[in-house]
């Protein structure tokens, strides 16, 4: 493997790290988080490489050997590992978008992908065009209205996770009173309410399991 290879293969494993932390956080975060486009974009591109890398040795079958074949199984199956993991960060945050539509359309549209912004939309249109065909046009006017605070459903920032810190972290409070703390250490490992660690998940300084 040349130097410049090696650094790719470097860029591409470190990528896998942040997109492994990213795809857990999503899936453990009761709110969808911020999206990790330059990320994405990063790793769609080194993944890309390294198909058309597998593909031409697939069809160099001149060369092909017994010990050839094998490693680009192996490559194979990484590429594909990486493509689950991608897949399944995006569905993860389709589903909030879907589960929680208009608390992510009135106050989390800066973490959302322009195509997620699109989706959100165009779910939410439907959505009302379904319930207006199902029950509301026989509604009053005044009474059809689906976007009232009390009927936004929002996600459950008080949920118990499980976080693992990153970094020393000192006296963190645990309540809303400001009357329960907790000292976190680097690699101290808790289970506290989401609301707590929520700014810590966003800079990065902890993570959740």
């Amino acid at each position: 493997m040349s130097s410049s290879e090696g650094m790719a293969q470097d860029n591409l494993n470190e990528d896998i790290d942040r997109l492994r932390e990213a795809w857990i956080n999503e899936l453990n975060a009761p709110e969808i988080l911020d999206f990790q486009s330059e990320l994405m974009e990063e790793i769609l591109e080194q993944v890309q490489n390294q198909q058309e890398f597998v593909d031409e040795i697939s069809r160099d079958q001149e060369k092909m050997t017994e010990e050839r074949a094998f490693a680009n199984k192996l490559y194979q199956m990484e590429i594909d590992r990486i493509k689950y993991m991608i897949a399944s960060y995006l569905r993860v945050r389709l589903s909030k978008i879907e589960q929680h539509t208009r608390h992510v359309i009135s106050n989390s549209l800066d973490r959302l992908s322009q195509g997620e912004i699109d989706y959100a939309n165009k779910y939410l249109e439907l959505l009302d065009a379904h319930f207006h065909d199902l029950a509301l046009s026989k509604f009053p006017v005044e009474q059809r209205k689906l976007d009232a605070p009390d009927m936004i459903d929002a996600p459950d920032l008080d949920a118990f996770v499980f976080c693992l810190s990153k970094e020393d972290l000192g006296q963190v409070q645990c309540d809303e009173r400001g009357a329960e703390h907790v000292s976190i250490r680097q690699n101290d490992l808790h289970v506290l309410r989401y609301r707590a660690v929520q700014s810590f998940i966003n800079e990065g300084t902890m993570v959740l399991l």
